[in-house]
């Protein structure tokens, strides 16, 4: 038997291990990249969702008030038509 034929085997299989790893490998980065680019996106759609609902905020508090000043401008009027000041144009 010759040194070449023994040692064929041998290293047909280190090298088909080393591919296997290889692939591995390289299947891992596109995983890797594949979730930190989700990551990110999520991360974007987060920053849209809470700038979007700060602003909905902003303007619901300024909707309050508006609604509290109107609620009491009512309960003013209320308040003059009980007392019988409420003035009516004839």
């Amino acid at each position: 038997m010759s040194a070449a034929a023994a040692s064929g085997p041998t290293s047909q299989a280190a090298s088909t291990a080393v591919v296997d790893d290889d692939d591995k490998r390289q299947k891992n980065r596109c995983a890797a990249r594949k979730c930190r680019e989700k990551r990110l996106e999520k991360q974007r759609d987060m920053r849209l969702q809470v700038k979007d609902v700060g602003t909905e905020n902003v303007s619901l508090e300024a909707k309050i008030r508006r609604l509290r000043s109107r609620v009491e401008q009512l309960q003013n009027l209320l308040a003059d038509h009980r007392l019988g000041a409420c003035r009516t144009t004839d």
